[in-house]
């Protein structure tokens, strides 16, 4: 009577103190502590779990439910690779059971290896006909297989500069979590006396050693013609990123380096202006909320001058739930010297925001991001004060849809006003920016 009250209950707390009860009254019975566990998977209380799945397989260490169990609470938890080999270790001496092999493949899919996991949904087959199997399968062997991607952009800025690029990616699988691409991309800009175009090109090879673990690493080069009657230049290009999230979602890690163009207007791209950053972000839970910080580091190449910039910002985090997460944000920044290379280089600059990350929808297919946020800036010039408050303004929306078999459409915008923060060109700029891209697998 117990177990089943618990099974009623229509919260999750309610039903682990049923289950507890019914321990117990029963502590000998194995499906017992399992029962507890997955509540307390459920509610991400993942080490208090797995304690209870202990204490079931002292009970019944050659119990099937035991070994899946302890696998789905950790996959739970984002810990894929355990969660593998706890099912793996199964499968070693049940060979033939065809739904664990299935939530195997499953497993390798969401840990970034779909090799794996099409070789363990193609045995899984084997078991009968099962059509969630045969989609994974599927979807497995798409992104193990080459993919295109076309892509075009148009932006615009309230000093009358118009940006429009075409281009595309292609990449393949060369390994199980590793890919190998090209980036093309040509632009140009106008600012309706003079124009100049942007060409850019880059290998790429992308890595995902673990399902914690994204690593990027790009190199090529671009040229930059300001359609003047000067001749092109032609600089070399890079990029490298290294992107570790905890299993749990926090803490995160990215570190970041890049060399590219600047080319937001004729006269930048003209003087050839290449921004060289490197950047480190953190996301680390505090208690019920985040703390985000990130450090940047860059020197802006142009005209035959360099001038050095840094800037840093911290956050602080609500998660509401999973879909949304207000925030409240402090960025300073500021240029080293000042500039009369086409961009705006005050010696401090500073925003205070505040605003909400918001999702809607699931991927299958429509998925809606928001990133919005207002608050306050100002600016100082090399050998002035700082200015009064102005309004800050700035929102990322990205609509995804998913047309099947890996094939995906995507929209983003981007919109803002900057007074320094960002390579701009005078203390009110504003921007606006859209991106459309078509990710479509060869075969």
């Amino acid at each position: 009577m117990v177990f089943r009250l618990a099974q009623l209950a229509n919260y999750r707390e309610q039903a682990l103190l049923f289950y507890h009860r019914y321990i117990t009254l029963e502590p000998n019975d194995p499906w017992g502590y399992m029962a507890a566990g997955d509540v307390l998977s459920q509610l991400g209380r993942t080490r208090e779990a797995l304690e209870e799945y202990d204490r079931a397989a002292r009970l019944a260490p050659a119990e099937r439910d035991v070994a899946v169990g302890r696998a789905r609470t950790l996959n739970r938890a984002g810990r894929r690779e355990e969660a593998a080999l706890m099912l793996e270790s199964w499968l070693s001496d049940h060979p033939d059971d065809a739904a664990v092999r299935s939530d195997l493949g499953r497993t390798w899919l969401e840990a970034g290896k779909p090799r794996r996991a099409a070789r363990a949904l193609e045995r899984a087959r084997a078991g009968g006909p099962d059509p969630v199997a045969e989609g994974r399968l599927r979807q497995a062997r798409t992104l193990d297989g080459p993919a295109i991607e076309p892509r075009a952009t148009s932006g615009w800025d309230s000093d009358g500069n118009r940006v429009f690029g075409t281009g595309s990616a292609g990449d393949l699988a060369v390994g199980d979590g590793v890919r190998l691409g090209v980036d093309a991309m040509r632009t140009t800009v106008e600012d309706g006396l003079s124009r100049g175009v942007a060409s850019q090109a880059q290998m790429r090879l992308t890595l995902r050693p673990r399902s914690t673990w994204r690593l990027e690493a790009a190199a090529g080069g671009a040229s930059l013609d300001p359609r003047d009657g000067t001749a092109p230049a032609h600089p070399r290009l890079g990029e490298a990123r290294a992107r570790w999230r905890a299993p749990g979602g926090t803490p995160a890690l990215e570190v970041r380096a890049v060399r590219i163009p600047v080319t937001t207007t004729p006269l930048l791209l003209a003087h050839h202006t290449l921004r060289n950053e490197g950047r480190v972000g953190f996301e680390v839970p505090v208690r019920t909320v985040r703390l985000r910080g990130t450090l940047r580091c860059a020197s802006i190449e142009s005209a035959n001058r360099t001038n050095g910039f840094t800037a840093a910002d911290g956050a602080v985090a609500l998660p509401l739930n999973p879909r949304v997460t207000p925030w409240v944000l402090y960025r300073l920044s500021g240029y080293r010297a000042p500039t009369d290379a086409g961009y705006f280089a005050p010696r401090r600059a500073e925003s205070v925001e505040a605003g909400s990350s918001i999702e809607v929808g699931d991927g299958s297919p429509w998925l809606l991001e928001l990133d919005l946020g207002g608050g306050f800036q100002r600016h100082a010039a090399h050998g002035g004060p700082l200015g009064p408050w102005g309004p800050a303004l700035h929102s990322y929306g990205t609509l995804s849809y998913a047309a099947g078999r890996g094939r995906e459409v995507r929209l983003e915008a981007e919109s803002g006003e900057s007074s320094g923060l960002t390579t701009s060109t005078s203390p009110s700029w504003k921007y606006g920016l859209l991106s459309l891209s078509f990710r479509w697998p060869v075969i």
